[in-house]
């Protein structure tokens, strides 16, 4: 999604920027839900180790993505 909101393709460049526009909350909220589902995870150390890496990656995705989000102008 961010290689979609950083560079999109000239062609497509104002369907790309309002399709994101009007689904921006939704996106969002996905995102958010997937990282408390994440935090709620548990195994053994091994696994929960991959979770948390997940979960830190996915945390920066998330701020990122907000970002980008917030750039667009409105259709």
């Amino acid at each position: 999604m961010l290689d979609h909101l950083r560079a999109p393709e000239s062609c497509f460049k104002e369907v790309i920027q309002t399709h994101f526009w009007i689904k921006r909350n939704e996106i969002m909220q996905t995102v958010a839900n997937w990282i408390t589902e994440l935090e709620g995870q548990t195994g053994d150390e091994r696994t929960q180790r991959s979770i948390q890496l997940n979960l830190m990656a996915l945390k920066r995705h998330y701020v990122k993505l907000q970002e980008e989000l917030s750039r667009l102008p409105m259709p």
